[in-house]
């Protein structure tokens, strides 16, 4: 899921099907449709709608769009869907490439957290001034780094979106966030699983998906109690004081200032990607293979300084 910040430009391009002959086709209404609306993924009514489509770009592909207005009042942070509406062939609506309805979904962030997560930890040029890269390392050579940093973290540094797998609550109402530090949550969501089949049976009420609550629940996010720092969230409890058994949220977790230590890492996995390649490579020494030279794109030194921000959970 993309960022956007508040008061730029959100761009989106959608492909429309028919939902019969599974092929792009043009809707009967343009050059009148399709149109598009944005509306809070939380609910409420659409922020943006009947916007006309910018572009033309071939048959069944449109190009939006849409200056987003500063103000946070009529545009507050958050999760947004923007969806396709007016686009139908024959009577029948147009889909996209899945058979679904046209859908895109953003969050909207104030100008200062939606930072790109593949942004530089820091540019080629102070790379190499600062930690005596040379020559000059490339920008593809920083970006493969910071890429194979990334993928042994589980994360990236830069303040980012994550929509984790839906986690599971054994009788508490506290569940930790894998992505520290968390900046704020996004969406909050509980949900009822079936129990064992003795706990139905035993305590019914006990168990409120006994009672038929599938599904889920949007939790108002001014109802969870959070710490930044740790991740851990608080949420109430749902349905017949029932405690939510499963919890799923979307969160920006990161940093909007990189640590000079992280920096370092880059240096020198660019250092260890110039000599050691992207094959494998290893070097035996009295019988026994050196740590340095194993089959990591990422060297241990790197490893060692990125071990503080690494997700532990995904391990």
């Amino acid at each position: 899921m993309h960022t956007v910040a508040r008061g730029d430009q959100l761009q989106l391009i959608f492909e429309l099907y028919s939902a019969t002959i599974q092929q792009l086709t043009d809707p009967d209404e343009d050059p009148d449709g399709p149109r598009l609306t944005i509306t809070p993924v939380a609910g409420g009514d659409p922020v943006y709608s009947d916007v006309p489509a910018a572009r033309h770009l071939a048959v069944g592909k449109y190009a939006f769009v849409v200056g987003l207005t500063d103000d946070e009042s009529v545009l507050p942070d958050g999760e947004y869907v923007a969806e396709i509406t007016n686009a139908s062939k024959a009577g029948v609506d147009l889909v996209d490439a899945t058979g679904q309805p046209p859908t895109s979904h953003f969050v909207l962030l104030d100008a200062a957290l939606a930072v790109a997560p593949d942004r530089f930890y820091m540019e080629p040029i102070d790379l190499s001034r600062t930690w005596n890269v040379d020559p000059v390392p490339t920008e593809a050579e920083v970006r493969a780094a910071q890429f194979q940093l990334d993928a042994w973290m589980h994360r990236s540094l830069w303040p980012t979106v994550y929509a984790p797998p839906p986690f599971r609550l054994r009788g508490s109402n506290v569940f930790t966030l894998p992505h520290k530090p968390l900046i704020k949550l996004l969406t909050l969501e509980g949900g009822y699983i079936p129990g064992r089949r003795h706990q139905r049976w035993v305590d019914p009420v006990g168990d409120p998906s006994f009672l038929g609550l599938r599904g889920w629940t949007p939790i108002p996010l001014e109802q969870a109690q959070v710490t930044l720092g740790s991740g851990h969230v608080w949420i109430p409890s749902g349905t017949l004081g029932g405690v939510f058994t499963q919890v799923r949220t979307s969160y920006l977790a990161g940093y909007t200032a990189i640590d000079r230590d992280a920096t370092l890492a880059v240096a020198q996995t660019v250092a260890w990607q110039r000599f050691k390649g992207f094959s494998d490579l290893e070097r035996f020494s009295s019988g026994q293979v050196s740590r340095e030279m194993g089959k990591s794109l990422v060297p241990s030194s790197a490893m060692d300084i990125c071990e503080k921000w690494r997700v532990k959970a995904y391990r």
